[in-house]
């Protein structure tokens, strides 16, 4: 579906600018929203402001946020702090990644930049904090192919929910991304979905887009909704 306008509203919660397509199946999920970014509060998190950004969902599962420009430039701000903080303290890619560092990065704080944006969370990338989630409580694992899997490791922890970011690039002054869905690592660390697509010796656990639980059954929380997402 194309990203153009079709019809909008404001969600008075979070600010986002939501558009759709006007559908009974996509008006209730829209109805969740305030619900979605109300989560956090009770749980330590803040709420953060979006009034530029734009957030579609196409069905109860997949979510598409365009990140403005600004946006985008904090992700990449942070991204290269990241870099420089493991250059600094002699950091080695532990999955044995050999491409350009800081495009791993980049591509990493987009995706959670994206997460942040849809349930309306402040990020600042934890910059020094090793050991903190993504985005809330949730992990998120970045694609830019555009059928790319969710890849975990083992040393994931299994209660913890991951989201797929596929990165779209920018289009007409936005940057594109899709929440294919999330998973929970327990779920998805599964000996079909263990393999070595690149032969480089770099195996992993590579989840399939069809087997991700749909994004409105996730609160920023990391706990799933109850079961039918209500």
């Amino acid at each position: 579906m194309p990203w153009g306008r079709v019809g909008s509203r404001i969600d008075g919660h979070s600010g986002i600018v939501i558009e759709s397509a006007q559908n009974s199946k996509l008006t209730k999920l829209l109805d969740k929203i305030p619900e979605l970014t109300h989560a956090p509060r009770a749980s330590g998190f803040r709420l953060a402001h979006y009034p530029m950004t734009r957030f579609r969902s196409d069905s109860s599962k997949t979510w598409r946020v365009s990140l403005t420009p600004r946006q985008v430039a904090h992700a990449r701000d942070v991204a290269r702090i990241r870099q420089r903080n493991n250059v600094r303290d002699h950091r080695v890619e532990r999955y044995g990644h050999t491409g350009e560092p800081f495009l791993a990065h980049e591509h990493g704080a987009i995706g959670e930049k994206a997460v942040a944006v849809a349930f309306g969370l402040e990020w600042d990338g934890a910059i020094g904090d090793l050991s903190a989630r993504d985005v809330g409580a949730l992990q998120v694992r970045a694609t830019t192919h555009r059928q790319g899997r969710l890849i975990l490791h083992p040393a994931d922890k299994d209660g913890e929910a991951f989201i797929l970011a596929v990165l779209g690039g920018a289009t007409a002054g936005y940057y594109l991304v899709e929440l294919a869905g999330w998973i929970l690592a327990c779920d998805g660390k599964v000996g079909e979905y263990w393999c070595d697509p690149t032969g480089r010796g770099r195996p992993a656990f590579f989840v399939p887009r069809a087997a991700l639980e749909p994004m409105s059954t996730v609160r920023p929380t990391g706990a799933p909704l109850a079961h039918g997402g209500e």
